[in-house]
């Protein structure tokens, strides 16, 4: 009777103990890494960032090197001069570096800023340089990847808080470095690259960084700062702080730098024909244009403790998938979705919302921060088929400021539309700080323009959309006589979007030791 069991039963006894110990050895592993050094879920997110090419860098990206290169320089007696670089977050505001000021020791910052302006650029999002302090010479010396011999207002006040004892007028010095960029995009990492250099007691101006000659089979051109990213990588993930790589001046490739005022920066998603919208024009979605836009739905949600239903916008992309803001599902116990209607009392196509199985919020997003990352993804399991959906923006777009957008949402009880332009998100940044003291986040929220167009609540979720008619960002929140903030489609929210389930999982706290391996199963 036994030996019957054991071969009837045996099979589902041996699965139990292969289950459990791939679970264990997952989890164990899990274990080690987080009592030793090893690679985070941020670094994961950080990584990928710096290694697509062409890819503007984050905030978040050069935050976390400066965080890390503060900490490397305490374990290195090698490095004799110890540096203390501010987040790029801080460096922009004159009166958050009161506590930083330098007189009797070098310094270096990398520092964020536009092309000019009192806070940036007319046609830059943003730009980092290096600034290096000499307080023997009391001179500040500036590398600019772009080789631009300028400073926004902005920066200069920050400079004047920095180093009170510099003459700016006199010992601002703008330092041709050794190697630029030819692209719009890797001010950042050369910045980086540039601020190593000093930390390691070379000189940007006379030290030559090692740039790549190839380019990768899927790519149609050469990315020169892939080399930089990943050293750049190498660093963080084996948390050994080093300088760049020295190139050879013979084998260096010779790259055209045009010169500063001819570059056009951060302007390469526009096309000839791509007009700039001067004015912005707000209307109604009527029946002779509904065909294009029905993409746009309306999202009703009731919140825990709340009797009524609130009124909001979500995206369209297939049958199935449906985004919006995070904050419009994140504390809801209830909601449903209208597709094909321009009123927001037609709700003839009705599909209710399964709030556990069908709502996924992203895991980083935080409503008591900045909101970003305030995106939801809504999968039905069962397809809406008139639903027509829009195509999104390649994960490699990257919005600048004056690019022309439409944005969409359901108000005073109809579908409204309003043309409008990015704007500077310096200034923008620079505006919500002094008014909520929260930081906008680079690479992940940009602003728009309404002028003096008040919009509801009701837009909350609805999408930005491109001259090309793609689904560029997500509506998210704004004050009174502020631009709107916006949620960036970057690689991350388009890795979540693709795949929310796996996303949240793979980005989902380790809690009860097997609860990872059951999702995955």
């Amino acid at each position: 009777m036994i030996k019957f069991h054991v071969i009837e039963h045996g099979w589902k006894f041996l699965f139990f103990i292969l289950w459990i110990g791939i679970d264990v050895e997952q989890n164990v592993s899990l274990a080690a890494s987080s009592s030793k050094p090893g690679p985070s879920n941020k670094l994961t997110e950080i990584t990928s960032e710096i290694l697509t090419p062409w890819r503007l860098l984050s905030d978040d990206a050069i935050n976390y090197f400066i965080n890390f290169v503060n900490e490397a320089q305490m374990k290195m007696p090698s490095i004799k001069k110890k540096y203390h670089l501010l987040e790029v977050t801080v460096s922009q505001f004159p009166d958050e570096c009161k506590h930083f000021a330098k007189t009797d020791q070098d310094d270096v910052q990398i520092m964020y800023g536009g092309a000019g302006g009192v806070v940036g650029g007319e046609n830059a999002i943003g730009h980092y340089v290096c600034v290096h302090y000499l307080h023997e010479k009391q001179e500040v010396h500036v590398y600019d990847s772009l080789l631009r011999t300028n400073l926004n207002s902005r920066q200069t006040e920050v400079l004047k808080v920095l180093y009170p004892k510099v003459d700016l007028t006199n010992s601002l010095h703008f330092i041709r470095p050794k190697t630029t960029q030819y692209d719009a995009s890797s001010c950042g990492v050369f910045s980086i690259a540039y601020a190593t250099t000093v930390i390691f007691g070379k000189d940007p101006h006379t030290y030559i960084l090692q740039l790549s000659t190839t380019k990768p089979f899927f790519e149609s051109s050469v990315d020169y700062s892939v080399s930089l990213r990943k050293h750049l990588i190498r660093m963080l993930e084996t948390e050994n702080f080093s300088i760049f790589p020295e190139g050879d001046p013979a084998t260096e490739p010779i790259i055209p730098v045009p010169q500063p005022s001819t570059m056009s920066v951060y302007r390469e998603n526009y096309t000839e024909n791509e007009p700039i919208v001067d004015t912005i024009t707000v209307g109604k979605i009527d029946e002779t244009t509904h065909e294009s836009h029905k993409f746009v739905a309306k999202l009703f949600y009731k919140i825990k403790g709340d009797d009524s239903f609130c009124i909001s916008t979500a995206t369209v992309l297939s049958p199935t998938k449906i985004v919006t803001a995070a904050q419009n599902l994140a504390n809801s116990e209830k909601a449903f979705l209208s597709f094909n209607t321009l009123s927001t009392k037609d709700n003839k196509f009705k599909v209710d919302i399964n709030m556990k199985s069908e709502v996924f919020i992203h895991p980083q997003y935080d409503e008591s921060d900045a909101h970003a990352n305030d995106v939801a993804v809504i999968l039905l399991k069962k397809p809406f088929a008139a639903a027509k959906g829009i195509k999104m923006v390649a994960s490699s777009y990257t919005i600048f400021q004056n690019t022309p957008v439409t944005m969409l949402g359901f108000s005073c009880q109809e579908l409204g539309y309003i043309n409008t332009t990015v704007s500077n998100f310096v200034s923008c940044r620079h505006q919500y700080y002094k008014k909520n003291q929260k930081f906008l986040e680079d690479g992940k929220q940009f602003c728009v323009q309404t002028g003096n167009n008040r919009i509801s609540t009701g837009w909350i979720g609805g999408p930005i959309v491109t001259s090309q008619n793609e689904f560029a960002g997500i509506m998210s929140y704004d004050y009174k006589g502020l631009p709107k903030v916006c949620t960036c489609l970057s690689q991350s929210i388009h890795d979540f979007i693709s795949k929310p389930k796996y996303f949240t999982a793979k980005n989902k706290k380790v809690g009860f030791p097997w609860i990872s391996m059951k999702m995955m199963l």
